[in-house]
């Protein structure tokens, strides 16, 4: 991971894959608490990841998302 001894000792950095990015080395929370841990870090969403739920959300319906996908409106 680092070679730092002081980021190494203090695991400040999280190691994660990421696809079409390959390893990624992200910063962990600067606090950590016993009681209430932090989430480890996570990658952005790809490109277009979340598009069929968000969407499900707004309350279209299979067949208009997949309409919309067709014509080149949301990948």
């Amino acid at each position: 991971m680092s070679t730092d001894a002081q980021l190494a000792a203090n695991q400040l950095l999280h190691e994660i894959e990421a696809p079409g990015a390959g390893r990624l080395r992200l910063p962990r929370h600067a606090a950590r608490f016993g009681a209430t841990p932090a989430r480890e870090p996570a990658r952005a969403p790809s490109l277009g990841e979340h598009t069929d739920a968000a969407l499900a959300e707004l309350g279209l319906e299979r067949a208009a998302i997949d309409a919309l996908r067709a014509r080149g409106v949301v990948r």
